[in-house]
C-alpha cells in the first residue's frame, strides 16, 4: 500500500470522479484508475460502485477512505513538526478570503503581522468560498476565511463567527421609520444579488421559493466594490453580511433582516493534507485574535464562536 494510491482514493472519494481528480492531481486519468485498482486488488475489496455519473464509495471504501483522512493528516503533521524545527518565523503565507471578509481584514491583519512577525511575508487572494475551497485543496492558498458553504472531508474548519445577512441600502430609498425588513417583503424592492455560483444566492433563492417571496433581481453582481458603487447611488439594495461596507459616511445603511433572519458561519478553513507550518499557524492566530478584536471594538457586527 503506497501513500499515492491513498492520497488518489481521498481525491477520488471527495470528487466522484477520476476525471476531475486527475485534474486536481495533476496526474493522468489512466494513471489514477490504476492505484485505485491496486489498492482494490490489496485489499481484496471493491471500493467503488462505477457508474455513468461517476464513482461512489462502497461500504467497504466509505471506512478505508475515513482511515486514509487521518493518515493523510499525520503525514503532513510529521511535515509540519520538522518543519517547525529547521525554519524560523518567516517566509510566505497565502490567505484566501471572501470579498467583503477581505474588506475589513486584510489591513488590520497586515499592520499585526508587521509588527508581530515583520519577516512573515503575506499574499492575499480573494474569491467565493467554493473557489477558495478548491485553492486549499490544490495548495494554492495556506489557510482561508470564508463563509462556510457545502464542508468537505479534507479541509479543516475552525468557527470564527455567527454573522448575520443584512439589507445594504441607500438612505434615499429607507421609508421614514423603517428599522428592519421582513423578507417576505423583499418582493418591493429593487435587488442586487451575487451570481448562481456565489452560495449566498441559492440560500436567498431557496428562501424566497420556501415563502412564496418573488425576487426583483435589477442587477446581478460579484464585484464587491461595484455592489458598493451601485447601492451608494440608490440603484438597488444588497443582501449580504455588513462587514466590510463602510456605514459610517452615511452614504450606505445596513437593516436587520427579519422573517426569516439570514445567518452566515465565518471560519478559518486550512487544508488537513497540508497542516500549517510555523509561520502558518502564527498567522493563523493573528486571524484569530484580529477577528476578535474587531468583534470588541464593534467594527465586525457579528457573534464570535470562539472559546
Amino acid at each position: 500500500m503506497e501513500i499515492g494510491q491513498l492520497i488518489t482514493l481521498v481525491h477520488v472519494a471527495e470528487l466522484g470522479s477520476l476525471n476531475k481528480a486527475s485534474e486536481r492531481l495533476h496526474i493522468v486519468q489512466p494513471a489514477l484508475s490504476r492505484q485505485i485498482r491496486l489498492l482494490e486488488r490489496e485489499l481484496g475489496v471493491q471500493l467503488f460502485e462505477r457508474h455513468g455519473r461517476g464513482m461512489v464509495p462502497t461500504g467497504a471504501g466509505t471506512q478505508v477512505v475515513a482511515r486514509a483522512v487521518r493518515i493523510m493528516q499525520e503525514i503532513g503533521q510529521i511535515r509540519a513538526d520538522m518543519a517547525r524545527e529547521r525554519t524560523a518565523l518567516s517566509g510566505e503565507v497565502v490567505i484566501g478570503l471572501s470579498p467583503n471578509v477581505a474588506e475589513l481584514l486584510i489591513v488590520p491583519l497586515a499592520r499585526r503581522l508587521a509588527s508581530q512577525h515583520p519577516s512573515v511575508k503575506l499574499k492575499f487572494a480573494t474569491a467565493y468560498a467554493g473557489s477558495i475551497q478548491e485553492w486549499l485543496q490544490t495548495g494554492d492558498v495556506d489557510l482561508a476565511v470564508i463563509y462556510e458553504q457545502n464542508k468537505v472531508t479534507t479541509i479543516k474548519y475552525q468557527p470564527l463567527l455567527r454573522e448575520p445577512v443584512s439589507v445594504i441600502m441607500s438612505p434615499v430609498l429607507l421609508p421614514p421609520g423603517t428599522n428592519s425588513i421582513s423578507f417576505r417583503t423583499l418582493s418591493n424592492w429593487p435587488l442586487i444579488l451575487p451570481s448562481e455560483r456565489h452560495s449566498l444566492r441559492g440560500i436567498i433563492e431557496r428562501i424566497a421559493s420556501e415563502h412564496g417571496v418573488e425576487l426583483q433581481t435589477r442587477y446581478e453582481v460579484d464585484d464587491f466594490n461595484a455592489v458598493r458603487d451601485l447601492v451608494s447611488a440608490g440603484l438597488g439594495v444588497a443582501l449580504l453580511p455588513a462587514a466590510g461596507f463602510d456605514l459610517e459616511a452615511g452614504t450606505l445603511t445596513a437593516l436587520p433582516l427579519h422573517d426569516p433572519t439570514i445567518i452566515r458561519l465565518v471560519a478559518l478553513a486550512s487544508s488537513i493534507m497540508r497542516p500549517l507550518t510555523a509561520t502558518g499557524a502564527a498567522v493563523a492566530q493573528a486571524v484569530v485574535d484580529e477577528v476578535r478584536t474587531l468583534v470588541a471594538d464593534g467594527v465586525w457586527a457579528a457573534e464570535l464562536m470562539l472559546e
